[in-house]
């Protein structure tokens, strides 16, 4: 009995906690919105800008209609949203004062594709329309490109953008199955990579055959540079 009497207060304490947080949350939930803020991760918009997402969705109406919170389903808006084809992830939420907050995560172009047809992919290896006025000097890639190879397109972009140099240098990846042949900026040569294997060996000889273009007072022509085999460097005039 006497436990009991040193515990009642904390019961009633944490009682009276639970319906006071209920009730504050019902209230505020019956509360209208009273705005909308459209924000893009790290301020970052290449594609969307709050004007096209507030007409897209039709978010305005749910400021006019003064809607109220628990008659708005989050997850369908942003169900909505997800749908475009350049947003990767979008984040809602509202603020104590009723604000509806949307922040938007657009996905970033990493590669074009120009094969039957021309478009982005991005770090997932996802691939996304092309804008009509297209604003971004991207690598290009050609040759046999389908949904099942975007996976290890990117991947093999990735691996050999760990060079500065080639990061630098890289025009075009050109691929078939499993081989990938690239174009550099400063050098007219087409580099036969092969397989996305032995990058550092691979790098090593071609930043030692670079170097000794830039020093050749002959100003030699190759039109095409192999990587593909272990000790050499195969070279076609």
């Amino acid at each position: 009995m006497n436990l009991f009497k040193k515990i009642l207060p904390f019961i009633s304490i944490l009682i009276l906690i639970i319906y006071l947080t209920f009730f504050s949350n019902k209230r505020n939930l019956n509360r209208n919105i009273e705005s909308l803020n459209i924000s893009f991760y790290n301020e970052r918009s290449n594609f969307l800008n709050e004007n096209n997402i507030i007409e897209k969705f039709n978010l305005n109406d749910l400021i006019k209609k003064k809607n109220k919170k628990n008659k708005i389903c989050l997850d369908s808006i942003e169900s909505l949203i997800m749908k475009n084809d350049y947003v990767n992830d979008v984040t809602l939420y509202y603020t104590f004062d009723s604000k509806l907050n949307i922040e938007i995560n657009e996905k970033i172009p990493l590669l074009e594709v120009q094969s039957n047809q021309k478009y982005y992919l991005d770090e997932s290896g996802k691939s996304f329309p092309i804008l009509k006025n297209n604003p971004f000097k991207l690598p290009v890639v050609k040759g046999e490109i389908n949904k099942d190879n975007f996976l290890d397109i990117i991947k093999f972009y990735q691996t050999i953008s760990k060079s500065d140099f080639l990061k630098n240098e890289l025009i075009e990846i050109f691929y078939n199955p499993n081989d990938y042949k690239i174009r550099l900026k400063s050098y007219d040569f087409i580099v036969e990579w092969g397989q996305n294997k032995s990058f550092n060996r691979k790098l090593k000889k071609l930043l030692v055959f670079c170097n000794y273009l830039n020093n050749d007072k002959k100003q030699s022509v190759y039109r095409n540079v192999n990587l593909k085999f272990k000790n050499q460097v195969v070279t076609t005039s």
